[in-house]
């Protein structure tokens, strides 16, 4: 809420300071004593308009215009400094270089346009305008605009929706005829699925079959065989080859603990040359004492 303009330099007026009431404001006085130049410096203190600086007062250098609402204060500034000036209960903020606006911070505080304002010799204020131009101005000054303007997003992202909606329907209809079409061949593959299994095992019975029959076979070859007697010199030959047998067996054992006890032996002569190796690298610091080169790797 406005609570009290001051104004500085500004036009005729070289301080002025207007109280405003809670509920309306008044300002009567004869012609030519200022009345428009009071409104004149809200508008410039509210929207940075006129530009320029033909409002100085004629006799000053520097005008300014003081605006408080509520808590807050804004202060425009014109002459050697071009300056907005914003005071709240917590801090004090400065603006300068904002062109032909006003800073977005006082903008938000000030929260008015061109709308708001009615200048001496405009025509009756609204009733002069059309329709149209009344609802936009009214529009602006209460944001039924942001109203309108959320409602034309909201049924933007409802047609959107709906056309995402229509095309996944659409998708699912396809598949679910898709999936009726491939019905035959889900069936058929479960068919050749249950087929193959069968083949399998098949394959495996007639495989079990060959190998007994190659077993019957040999049974029935070794019956023959049975029923024949053994003849003397077969037995003889057996004995020589079971001998024969039993020295290569005791031979194989020989050697095998002849291996055996050298893996013993070569285990113990490589840890004892690791041990010497380690004791040599102390004290040589693994060069040779002689040429000097580097020992070589580990006995693997």
């Amino acid at each position: 809420m406005l609570k009290k303009l001051i104004v500085r330099n500004f036009g005729k007026h070289k301080r002025k300071v207007i109280r405003f009431d809670p509920k309306i404001t008044c300002l009567v006085g004869p012609s030519y004593s200022g009345k428009s130049t009071i409104l004149r410096a809200l508008r410039w203190v509210m929207l940075n308009k006129p530009a320029g600086n033909r409002f100085i007062k004629w006799d000053a250098k520097t005008t300014k215009v003081i605006l408080d609402i509520d808590d807050d204060r804004v202060i425009r500034q014109r002459g050697k400094t071009n300056t907005y000036t914003l005071r709240t209960p917590k801090e004090e903020l400065g603006y300068a270089a904002f062109g032909n606006d006003v800073p977005q911070t006082i903008q938000q505080i000030i929260n008015v346009g061109e709308d708001n304002f009615q200048r001496q010799h405009d025509s009756p204020f609204w009733f002069a305008d059309s329709a149209g131009e009344v609802n936009r101005k009214l529009n602006n000054i209460v944001s039924l605009g942001l109203i309108d303007t959320t409602l034309k997003n909201i049924a933007g992202k409802q047609r959107n929706n709906n056309a995402e909606i229509t095309v996944l329907e659409n998708r699912v209809r396809a598949l679910v005829d898709e999936k009726l079409e491939l019905s035959p061949i889900l069936k058929a593959k479960k068919e050749l699925d249950r087929l193959t299994t069968q083949a399998k095992k098949i394959n495996r019975a007639t495989t079990d079959l060959s190998e007994l029959e190659t077993l019957v076979a040999k049974v029935q070859q070794n019956k023959k065989a049975c029923k024949k007697p053994p003849s003397f010199d077969s037995v003889d030959n057996a004995k020589e080859e079971l001998k024969q047998a039993r020295n290569d067996l005791d031979d194989l054992s020989n050697l095998i603990f002849s291996i055996n006890n050298s893996q013993r032996i070569i285990k113990q002569w490589r840890e004892q040359w690791l041990q010497k190796r380690k004791q040599l690298t102390q004290k040589t610091g693994n060069k040779c004492p002689l040429c000097h080169q580097p020992l070589k790797a580990e006995l693997s």
